[in-house]
């Protein structure tokens, strides 16, 4: 089975199964040079399945031959993409195939399967001709990502081509508005700075402004610094604040460094508290220790933020004990115990067995948040052990939030267990408000065995069973569920 994840427009994840007589062809279709090119080698796999390139000895052979080629003349080729290799050359020998093919994939009985797979031939379908590709996507029920697609690739190639396409359509306002996008998203990557001079000559307003943060995202992917150049003489805007801070998103993205040098001289303000925690994060990634020095230039709410993103990434990585001991050793006081709550969330997924063994050596509010975190994992991980740390815990509040953490699991699976959890927590109110939820479950799907449970419990004062089945009774709804006669 190939998982491809297609890098364009609504963005689908692609599942297609090589079955039956592709069988026999899996090691040929998974070697390197094909999963260079992943994308256009499943589509040359789904025209030549449907035009006629078996995986007969003979097909094979095809297939083999034109890998071959494809090895000895790839050196030559630096400036042609993955959509001009092992099955680029079958349209120019049968330029019907592609409709031909889209056809076939939009009959496929597999919903899933017949969206990933028509997306992907009109996108490659567009690459040669993009009208017939656009002609075809205008006819697919309720597929405008389609159209969106044949539309960027054919903006890619004329921009005027497109315009005019799109002037032209009898489209409402709310489509030329999505295709607009997809004009200025095929332009801006061939020609950001051309989009960004027609974008010039639009009237100012909110549309145009999207445009420009798309077209200028584009082209930050590939010279963020010629970006950086257009932002420093273009107007200011009510969107240039978000404009900005998108390509810095950016630019922190490529070059963390660089970019937390600029950040430490901004003037505080919600820009640098957004901005610090991105780079904070990203040089986390890289370099704990750096980002965590680097944070000391911060004033005391940006650094507050920014301890955030690192903390997060480091005690979700495989150093997540150092974060926890950092943590204990430096930041103990309630202004930071956000902090524990992140660490707490990550290492009791990662690492439990690091947070249990700390346990003891926190304080009232680190246990209560560590035995909730690690309660809700476990349960679901390893229901029996997490069952056994539960009840070797002392009685009290991080005991009792414990069992509320595994009551969220147990009343969906096991619902007469989480019903009996729901009994020993030992605070009164919180004991009782768990009950309540549970019965309400009970009761929708076994109403005589929620009420005998709770007739025998032996928590409960009589005055206080009869009110929880009241107030149950309250919020039960009766649902009638009808099915058509047999056939």
């Amino acid at each position: 089975m190939l998982f491809l994840s297609l890098g364009s427009h609504d963005q689908r994840l692609l599942n297609w199964k090589i079955e039956g007589h592709f069988e026999n062809m899996k090691n040929k279709l998974l070697s390197p040079l094909v999963m260079r090119s992943a994308g256009t080698f499943l589509l040359g796999v789904v025209v030549g399945h449907i035009t006629g390139i078996e995986g007969t000895e003979s097909g094979e052979a095809e297939i083999e031959n034109r890998e071959s080629s494809e090895r000895t003349s790839i050196k030559h080729r630096s400036s042609v993409g993955a959509s001009a290799s092992v099955f680029g050359g079958f349209a120019s020998r049968n330029p019907r195939g592609w409709q031909h093919a889209a056809v076939k994939a939009q009959d496929s009985g597999d919903v899933v399967e017949s969206d990933a797979l028509l997306l992907v031939l009109v996108s490659e379908w567009a690459k040669r001709d993009a009208y017939a590709a656009l002609a075809y996507a205008g006819t697919v029920p309720n597929r405008s990502d389609l159209v969106y697609e044949a539309l960027r690739q054919m903006a890619k190639q004329d921009p005027n081509e497109a315009l005019e396409w799109l002037a032209g359509g009898a489209i409402s306002v709310d489509q030329k508005n999505y295709f607009m996008r997809a004009v200025y998203a095929g332009m801006a990557s061939s020609d950001p700075e051309g989009a960004l001079g027609l974008l010039e000559q639009m009237p100012k307003g909110a549309q145009r402004d999207q445009l420009v943060s798309l077209t200028l995202n584009e082209w930050a992917k590939h010279d963020i610094h010629a970006a950086f150049d257009w932002l420093e003489t273009a107007e200011m805007t009510p969107q240039f604040s978000q404009i900005y801070q998108e390509v810095m998103g950016r630019y922190v993205e490529q070059d963390p460094e660089q970019a937390a040098g600029l950040v430490s001289q901004m003037e505080s303000g919600d820009m640098k508290l957004n901005l610090a925690s991105q780079v904070a994060t990203k040089l986390a990634d890289q370099d704990v220790h750096f980002a965590l020095e680097w944070l000391q230039s911060l004033g005391d709410l940006e650094k507050k933020y920014a301890l955030l993103g690192v903390m997060d990434r480091w005690s979700a990585g495989e150093n997540g004990d150092d974060a926890l001991n950092y943590l204990l050793e430096n930041y103990r006081d309630s202004n930071n115990d956000e902090l524990f709550t992140v660490v707490a969330m990550n290492l009791s997924r990662t690492s439990p067995e690091t947070l249990m063994k700390s346990f003891s050596s926190l304080n009232e509010f680190e246990r209560v948040t560590a035995a909730q975190q690690l309660a809700n994992n476990l349960v679901r991980s390893d229901p029996e052990r997490g069952l056994q740390w539960i009840g070797s815990l002392e009685s009290g509040a991080a005991k009792d939030q414990a069992l509320k953490s595994s009551l969220a699991f147990y009343q969906y699976s096991n619902v007469s267990h989480a019903f009996g959890l729901a009994e020993t927590i030992t605070s009164p109110a919180l004991r009782q408000g768990q009950m309540r939820e549970v019965m309400e479950t009970w009761m929708s799907v076994n109403p005589a065995a929620a009420e005998q449970a709770l007739a025998i419990s032996s928590v409960l004062s009589v005055d206080e069973k009869e009110e929880m089945m009241r107030q149950v009774y309250a919020n039960h709804r009766v649902n009638d569920y009808v099915l058509p006669a047999k056939q």
